[in-house]
């Protein structure tokens, strides 16, 4: 008897009753349908009970002797990632996985695998004490991968992380630090990049000591449904075209969603991206990233920030009670960071932000945020103001602006609007003749066509 199959059927014979005639599915139900989107929604697919297709079944080691038990559990996962077939289902049941090791999942030539715990909730990856690996999970170079319905914690680097993959599922993932808040963490929680065609959906992160959620340098992308709190950054998208980010819960956090493009990366333009009916509320959390990095720039109480990054789409979302900012649009300029990258493009432009409703942000902003408007109240919606003076021929500043239309505050009034002018520009050489002051909103009130929804191939 092959030593997968003898797993199997001790496995299947432990679990019983528990993986007989139960659905089984995870506990965390979206609470917002997704609508029309391409890809699965499992809240609604019929999924099939835990254990009628998998090829790998595992359990918990029981061994008494904690150090044993760790490496009996890396043995029985590691043994079913490190020669995968076409096709193959990894089940693990539920219980505590206690692991000291990172697990890596890179076969060539081998796609379709799915890593499937038993529920969200009950099935633990336990990393605390690790000493090997800069991840939980790594999975590098699977194409039509999907990992669902487990917990990952205490990993001492990210989480979970997939990379140079087409086809990505992370759905129903909890990913956690036992400690709370603290720059010790792991940067990410989960982490897709350099993929395409990525699904993050039904995701708990929170605690992460960058992003709880970050999508970087990949292209079509939905991430839906998911709560992350308690995190630098709640959800972030980085260097990344075509994502559409909706129906998620980004609370507690210090910068509740960010939209990111940064200098010398692999992939060097983001955009085209939409932020859709998401609830971004109470991102007051101190920052506790690393410091050097770009996250740890960012001032507690941040609702949304786009920084350096083009053609996004912001609307019908929800964003209230975050001190420091409650949407801000800048330039890489900001940041005080030289530029060494010759392709990059340091500015924000042609972002569309409308039908947003705003409520109790800037109240009480601090750090670099705090002298954006003298020390006062910051208004809901804010701008650097610095702008190209090397458009292409033919392109005027008011191609390019960014817009807003139709934002409100919880009352219906008209929310308010800030063009801090950072680099104290004068006026570009063509502004709307509705103002001589070219800060006022007025040359910002505009529309653009809407962005297509993702479609997942």
């Amino acid at each position: 008897m092959s030593k997968r199959l003898l797993v199997s059927v001790l496995a299947l014979a432990l679990a019983g009753a528990a993986c007989g005639d139960d659905n089984n599915e995870s506990n965390n139900t979206p609470t917002n349908n997704a609508g029309t989107d391409a890809g699965t929604d499992d809240a609604d697919s019929g999924v099939e009970p835990f254990s009628e297709d998998c090829t790998t079944m595992i359990v918990p080691s029981t061994n008494e002797d904690a150090a044993a038990a760790a490496e009996e559990n890396r043995q029985n996962i590691t043994t079913a990632l490190v020669e995968p077939s076409e096709g193959d289902v990894i089940c693990l049941g539920d219980g505590t996985y206690n692991l000291t090791e990172q697990l890596t999942l890179n076969a060539s030539n081998v796609s379709n695998i799915e890593i499937r715990g038993q529920s969200q909730d009950g099935t633990i990856l336990d990393f605390d004490g690790q000493d090997g690996g800069a991840n939980g999970i790594l999975v590098d170079g699977i194409d039509d991968i999907r990992v669902a319905d487990l917990t990952i914690k205490n990993t001492a680097g990210d989480g979970i992380k997939i990379q140079n993959g087409d086809g990505v599922e992370m759905v129903n993932l909890t990913v956690t630090w036992d400690g709370g808040p603290n720059t010790s963490n792991g940067a990410y929680g989960v982490y897709p990049v350099l993929n395409q065609n990525v699904l993050v959906e039904g995701c708990d992160v929170s605690y992460a000591s960058d992003a709880g959620i970050y999508v970087g340098q990949s292209n079509t992308v939905i991430a839906r449904n998911n709560v992350a709190y308690g995190n630098v950054a709640g959800l972030e998208i980085e260097n990344t075209t075509n994502a559409e980010v909706h129906d998620n819960h980004l609370y507690e956090n210090t910068g509740g969603l960010l939209i990111f493009n940064l200098p010398g990366l692999q992939v060097k333009e983001g955009g085209n991206n939409i932020v859709r009916d998401n609830l971004i509320e109470n991102n007051n959390q101190v920052n506790f990233a690393e410091a050097g990095t770009i996250v740890s720039l960012v001032p507690q109480g941040v609702g949304l920030l786009l920084l350096a990054t083009d053609n996004n789409e912001i609307y019908n979302n929800e964003v209230k009670d975050n001190q420091s900012i409650g949407l801000g649009i800048a330039s890489y300029f900001i940041t005080g960071e030289d530029i060494e990258d010759p392709e990059y493009d340091p500015f924000s432009e042609s972002n569309f932000i409308h039908d947003n409703t705003f409520e109790n942000n800037g109240y009480q902003p601090v750090e670099l945020a705090a002298a954006l408007n003298g020390g006062n109240p910051v208004p809901s919606m804010l701008v650097d103001g610095v702008f190209n003076p090397e458009l292409p021929d033919g392109t005027t500043w008011l191609d390019v602006r960014d817009c807003f239309d139709a934002n409100v505050t919880e009352d219906g009034s008209d929310a308010d609007f800030l063009n801090f002018n950072y680099d104290s520009s004068d006026a570009p050489a063509d502004i709307t003749d509705c103002s001589t002051e070219w800060t006022d909103f007025c040359h910002y009130q505009c529309t653009y066509d809407p962005l297509p929804s993702v479609t997942l191939e």
